[in-house]
C-alpha cells in the first residue's frame, strides 16, 4: 500500500476555528506541513498513511539533549542489530571512547566543573588563610553517604518504574488498536470498516501530540474528513474525539443491522481497553514523582559533594580535585538519569510506535482486500 495517489490532496487550507488559536503551539513542529482535507471516497487509507509516513519520517517533537550520538538510544525501536552491538564485550572500550559526547556528562559537566573549582578554591586560599589544621573526619562523609545513595536508589527505581510502565501502556495501545481494526474487517463492509479504521490509524498521532506538544492537524487533515478534522482539532482531548466518532460509527452500524450485538460489544470492549491505555499515559505524564523528594535529594546531594573538600584537606591537591570531580559525576550522574527517566515520554521512541500503530491498522484493511 506504499503506492503513490494519483491524485493531490493538496488543494487548499484547512479551515480551523478562531477559537483554537490559543490552544495550538505558537510555533509549529519543522515537519508541519499545511496539507488539505482529505477525501475518504477519492483518497484511499493507504494513500494516507504513505503521505503521513513521509511527513513524519523524522520526529522532530524529541528532544534532542537526551538522545545519545553513539547509535544505542532509547529513542528507537531496536532490532537484533541494536542488541548484538549493546551485548558485545567491546561496548566497555566503546562506551569509554565516546565518553565525551555522552548525553549524560555534557549534562552535568558544569556542575561538576563547579564543585572541582570549589574544592581548588578551599584548598587552596579558604583552609590556609581560615582553619588551616581543620580537618572534617571521613567517618562523618561516611555515615551520610548511605542517605545519599538511598534517596538515589529509591528515586531511579520509581524513574524505571514509570518508564516500564509507559512502554507498557504503549504496548497495549497498540495491540488493542490493531484488534478493534481487525474486528471492524471482520464484521463490517470493506468501505464501512476503512472509515472507522481512519480514525484508529492516527489514534497515535494524536495522542503523541498531547502528550510532546505538538500540532496534529498535518495527520487529522490527510486521514479524515473536514468535518471530522476540525471535530477532533476543536476537543480539548483530541484522541477521546476520535474515540467518540468511533463508538458513533460502530452504535450505527449496529442499530441499522450491519453489526451484530456481538460484534458490537467486542468492538466497544476494545476501545475501552484503548481508552484504559491512554489513561494510564495520562496518568503518567501528570502525576510525577513528588517534587519534595526530587528538591530533597538535589539538596542533601549538594550539600554533601559541597562538605567532601573538607574531608579530603589531608590529601594532596590533584588527587582531591580528581576525587571531586569524579565523584561528583557519578552522584550528579545518576540522579540525572533518575530526572530524565521521570518523564519518559520524551525518551520512548514515540515516533515508530504510532507508525506502527498506522501500518498495523492499514495491514489489516488490506488482509480485507
Amino acid at each position: 500500500y506504499t503506492h503513490v495517489a494519483q491524485k493531490s490532496i493538496c488543494k487548499g487550507h484547512l479551515n480551523r476555528p478562531s477559537n483554537l488559536s490559543a490552544t495550538q503551539p505558537s510555533t509549529p513542529p519543522p515537519y508541519t506541513k499545511s496539507l488539505p482535507p482529505s477525501d475518504p471516497t477519492t483518497t484511499s487509507i493507504f494513500d494516507a498513511v504513505t503521505m503521513i509516513s513521509k511527513i513524519r519520517s523524522i520526529d522532530s517533537s524529541s528532544n534532542p539533549r537526551l538522545i545519545s550520538r553513539g547509535g544505542l538510544t532509547l529513542a528507537k525501536m531496536w532490532s537484533h542489530q541494536e542488541w548484538t552491538k549493546h551485548q558485545a564485550t567491546t561496548r566497555y572500550f566503546r562506551h569509554i571512547v565516546k565518553w565525551p559526547i555522552s548525553t549524560t556528562f555534557r549534562l552535568i559537566s558544569p556542575v561538576c566543573l563547579m564543585f572541582t573549582i570549589w574544592s581548588y578554591m578551599y584548598n587552596t586560599y579558604i583552609r590556609p588563610s581560615c582553619f588551616p589544621t581543620f580537618v572534617l573526619p571521613l567517618s562523618a562523609v561516611s555515615l551520610t553517604s548511605s542517605a545519599v545513595a538511598l534517596l538515589l536508589t529509591l528515586r531511579t527505581n520509581q524513574s524505571l518504574e514509570r518508564l516500564a510502565e509507559a512502554r507498557e501502556g504503549w504496548g497495549t495501545l497498540v495491540s488493542h488498536t490493531r484488534n478493534t481494526a481487525a474486528l471492524l474487517n471482520a464484521y463490517l463492509k470493506k468501505d464501512d470498516a476503512v472509515r472507522g479504521c481512519r480514525n484508529l490509524a492516527i489514534l497515535g498521532w494524536v495522542l503523541k501530540s498531547q502528550l510532546r506538544g505538538e500540532d496534529c492537524s498535518d495527520v487529522t487533515s490527510c486521514m479524515l474528513t473536514s468535518s471530522d478534522s476540525e471535530f477532533v482539532l476543536s476537543r480539548r482531548k483530541k484522541w477521546s474525539a476520535l474515540l467518540r466518532l468511533l463508538r458513533t460509527f460502530v452504535s450505527e452500524k449496529a442499530l441499522d443491522g450491519s453489526l451484530n450485538n456481538m460484534a458490537h460489544g467486542n468492538i466497544l470492549d476494545q476501545i475501552s481497553f484503548i481508552n484504559n491505555s491512554i489513561g494510564r499515559c495520562e496518568r503518567i505524564f501528570s502525576s510525577p514523582t513528588p517534587p519534595t523528594y526530587t528538591r530533597h535529594t538535589s539538596r542533601v546531594l549538594v550539600l554533601w559533594l559541597f562538605l567532601l573538600p573538607l574531608g579530603l584537606a589531608n590529601v594532596s591537591l590533584p588527587v582531591a580535585l580528581a576525587a571531586q570531580f569524579l565523584t561528583s559525576y557519578v552522584l550528579l550522574g545518576i540522579d540525572e538519569i533518575g530526572v530524565e527517566l521521570e518523564q519518559p515520554f520524551q525518551i520512548i521512541p514515540l515516533n515508530s510506535l504510532c507508525m506502527a500503530i498506522m501500518n498495523d491498522v492499514a495491514d489489516e484493511v488490506a488482509l480485507n482486500e
